[in-house]
């Protein structure tokens, strides 16, 4: 039985009108602690757009910064609360096009750099397949670890986790949409790319 063709939206910026780790930060934290964290963070920030260190370097110390200790249920009900966040910053343009695949029967997958916990339960309310994305660490006692269980889901990782999620990827049309250089690599790898402006 032949797959149906499947849809990958980048989140931030694509989705999403402003980049979701602030959001959730300010979300999750307020503003004062939130910019507390990314005075402290600024030398990295600062070092990552010289070029001195990476993507995944900087925002590292940041999410640490952020969350490190905050426990896993407490994190868990933040992303769920953060879904009516979402609704307030979606780009229409984007939404039609996901509800386009989704009425064509296409699978519509997510794959983003930021967090998972805080990208599926609004996925999950819009009846998106799946989520590819970074996750967060946990220690024994459930507390976040301020680090990620995978790699940071950017440039490369996403194309190597889509291979991994459906390893019959190269034998139905494939729809990619971004809107940053993060998204290149997933532009290049599928048959149809469209940049979000």
């Amino acid at each position: 039985m032949q797959q149906p063709p499947i849809a990958f939206f980048d989140f931030d910026g694509t989705i999403t009108r402003h980049d979701t780790f602030i959001t959730f930060g300010c979300h999750a934290l307020g503003k004062v602690r939130l910019w507390l964290c990314v005075a402290i963070a600024s030398p990295w920030l600062v070092l990552w757009k010289l070029g001195a260190i990476s993507n995944t370097q900087a925002k590292r110390k940041l999410f640490s910064l952020m969350f490190k200790g905050m426990p896993r249920q407490k994190f868990t009900d933040l992303g769920h609360s953060f879904a009516t966040v979402v609704e307030k910053d979606l780009c229409p343009k984007t939404m039609r096009l996901i509800e386009m695949h989704q009425q064509q029967g296409h699978k519509v997958v997510i794959v983003s750099a930021s967090i998972g916990t805080w990208i599926r339960p609004w996925a999950e309310s819009r009846a998106i397949d799946q989520v590819l994305s970074t996750e967060a660490e946990y220690n024994s006692n459930d507390l976040l670890t301020g680090r990620f269980s995978t790699l940071n889901c950017h440039g490369p990782e996403k194309v190597r986790r889509i291979q991994q999620a459906f390893p019959e990827v190269t034998e139905v049309d494939t729809y990619a949409y971004g809107d940053s250089v993060g998204d290149h690599e997933m532009f290049s790898f599928c048959k149809f790319a469209t940049k979000i402006k």
